[in-house]
């Protein structure tokens, strides 16, 4: 139970870096012009999106049995990846 609980809370303190993350995206594409601010919006709400699956898979683990949050975990993890490769690609592409 203990390394689940410690699990929890490493994916809370992600999804709180996402979330600063996301908004400085958002101000960022704020800034842009109209047509790249469009795009760049776009991005911004699929990261959205995103953590909001990643915030949807984090209740999963807290409610899951013991048993069965390691199959959670390794779901999580892939979304995980995904989100943060997202995060970098709009970081690339939003200046």
């Amino acid at each position: 139970m203990e390394l689940k609980n410690i699990y929890i809370q490493k994916v809370e303190e992600q999804l709180t870096e996402w979330t600063m993350e996301i908004e400085n995206l958002e101000e960022r594409a704020g800034q842009a012009v109209a047509q790249a601010r469009i795009t760049y919006l776009k991005k911004v709400d699929d990261l959205k999106a995103k953590q909001n699956a990643a915030q949807v898979t984090l209740k999963s683990l807290k409610e899951a049995s013991e048993e069965s949050w390691e199959d959670l975990k390794i779901g999580y993890e892939k979304l995980q990846q995904d989100i943060r490769k997202s995060i970098e690609n709009a970081h690339t592409s939003i200046k």
